[in-house]
């Protein structure tokens, strides 16, 4: 009987035990349960906010994407503009260099042809001249030197003797052949009229003047032949435009008429709404 006592009081002890060590077991197991629960819903918020996070990422590095290409499309843009621009500027600089170069060609080449033509002509000139002073023969000219001589003589108040200075005492007086004594006196009669006093009158015989009288004061020469009529038709038709620049001229006027009536015509237009 004792013995059926101790085994059921052992039962009952270790069935206690038992229990208590289950319950004790199983608080610890639902405690840890519950923990690993926290850790892993907190796990989730952050694995949570880890793809929020690497979706904003994606969004942001996407929006800088499109950003960098409308970078680059707009770089490449300016830079083929840039390059059109500088393109046509180097060929329009080009252009208007090639135009100058041409220009200065062509007004060096219109120039120098107008100079060969200018000298080819006052070549013919003095050629002309040389032979109508060597054309004449001073055995036939006497009446044309004693009409030039009459002319210049009848002149003598239009004569501008303001450069002749009292040092001045002697008058030298060239004729183409030996000078008639009425020849000198009407010379010392001009003197005498425009100096208001007497010179001494000194003859020479110079048969290149061909016709006419020369006289000379000092340094001052005035000449009345027929060799510096000649001379001075001939230097005066070097002076008168070529034929070419005439008509070169003529062609200017005519562009700028033409500019100038365009201009007003555009002015006068209504401008249209």
């Amino acid at each position: 009987m004792l013995m059926v006592q101790l085994i059921i009081l052992q039962v009952i002890v270790f069935g206690a035990v038992i229990f208590f060590l289950k319950k004790i077991l199983t608080g610890d197991t639902q405690s840890a349960i519950n923990r690993l629960d926290l850790v892993y819903q907190d796990l989730l918020k952050k694995q949570k906010e880890l793809n929020e996070k690497i979706k904003t990422a994606e969004q942001d590095y996407q929006q800088k994407k499109e950003e960098a290409d409308q970078i680059v499309e707009k770089m490449k843009s300016d830079i083929t503009e840039e390059l059109r621009l500088k393109r046509d500027e180097m060929l329009k600089k080009a252009k208007s260099e090639a135009e100058e170069v041409m220009t200065r060609a062509q007004s060096s080449a219109y120039k120098l042809e107008l100079e060969i033509e200018r000298k080819q002509r006052n070549k013919i000139l003095d050629h002309v001249a040389d032979l109508m002073t060597r054309a004449v023969n001073p055995e036939d000219v006497a009446l044309l030197d004693k009409t030039m001589t009459d002319n210049f003589l009848n002149k003598g108040k239009t004569l501008d003797l303001s450069s002749v200075g009292p040092q001045v005492e002697v008058v030298i007086v060239r004729c183409p052949r030996q000078v008639d004594e009425d020849v000198v006196k009407r010379v010392d009669g001009v003197i005498t009229q425009r100096l208001g006093k007497k010179m001494k009158i000194e003859t020479e015989i110079e048969p290149h003047l061909v016709a006419g009288i020369q006289l000379q004061f000092g340094t001052l020469i005035l000449d009345g032949s027929f060799a510096n009529a000649v001379k001075e038709a001939s230097d005066e038709s070097k002076l008168l435009p070529l034929e070419s620049e005439l008509k070169e001229q003529a062609k200017e006027a005519a562009e700028k008429e033409a500019a100038k009536k365009a201009g007003g015509a555009a002015a006068s237009e209504p401008t249209k709404h």
